[in-house]
């Protein structure tokens, strides 16, 4: 009577085991298909409504003498780029209050921010998740130069470039800005 009730309980585990993978594999597949539709791709004529990632196309970047200016971009997503003035500190996070709202669960709420002192700078603000800066961690504020890697969670990005805008050509928003949900 034992050995039926173990075979059962052994069924019922196999059978639990089968219903979970399914899940996530069709769960996968739905996430594919609606990439692969355009639900979550850039569409320039119709912006996502809450959209947080701004995803600017062919940006220009002349020097000038100005507003200091990164420009950011998700190592893991090529399409994935933040172009912004640093006028402010730019918090990166999970928190949508964050100027780069990022939506994975390894990055804490507010993970780190960037700002302008003398010239540009990185700081680490969670302590739950330790963020690193081309591979060390970042324990006090570093300057950040173009090619770097800041490591936020699993995700990286990567300083694209650092330039000078002027007042007209400088915001969180271009003319070639469209949005994607992440």
């Amino acid at each position: 009577m034992d050995l039926i009730l173990y075979v059962a309980i052994g069924i019922c585990a196999l059978l639990l085991i089968t219903v979970i993978i399914l899940l996530t594999v069709i769960r996968s597949n739905n996430k594919t298909a609606r990439l692969a539709n355009g639900r979550y791709a850039a569409n320039p004529e119709k912006p996502a409504a809450g959209s947080q990632t701004e995803v600017i196309k062919n940006p220009s970047h002349a020097p000038s003498d100005g507003i200091p200016c990164i420009c950011l971009r998700n190592a893991g997503n090529a399409e994935q780029i933040w172009d912004m003035a640093i006028t402010n500190e730019i918090l990166i996070g999970r928190d949508t209050n964050c100027r780069i709202c990022l939506d994975e669960r390894s990055v804490s709420r507010q993970q780190c921010r960037i700002y302008y002192n003398d010239a540009a700078m990185a700081e680490n603000l969670s302590n739950s998740n330790i963020t690193l800066l081309n591979g060390e961690p970042l324990s006090k504020p570093a300057p950040i130069n173009t090619g770097d890697k800041i490591k936020c969670g699993r995700l990286t990005l990567i300083v694209d470039l650092l330039y000078s805008g002027d007042s007209q050509n400088v915001g969180d928003l271009s003319k070639g800005t469209v949005y994607i949900n992440i």
